[in-house]
């Protein structure tokens, strides 16, 4: 996974270099199986790049529960709205 950005350049053509932890305090990432990280800036400092099963220190929750927990919220304002029609 990359952590990086490209100093503007023409033709983005330039070098990927890290961000600055004096800059930023924490990455959120959200991987593809919806765990959510919080990174502290500090602990990749330098890096371009990560393997998030390293940090697994830093997961701070599923995602799949939130987007779960929104579906019913649809469905319950859905079915709310069908009832007072």
């Amino acid at each position: 996974m990359g952590v990086s950005r490209r100093p503007y350049s023409v033709g983005n053509t330039a070098r990927r270099v890290p961000y600055d932890p004096e800059v930023i305090d924490f990455f959120f990432i959200v991987d593809g199986d919806l765990r959510m990280y919080l990174l502290p800036s500090r602990v990749i400092a330098g890096r371009t790049a990560l393997l998030l099963r390293t940090y697994t220190d830093y997961i701070v929750g599923n995602a799949g529960g939130l987007i779960a927990a929104a579906g019913l919220r649809s469905a319950e304002i859905a079915g709310v709205a069908r009832a007072s029609a």
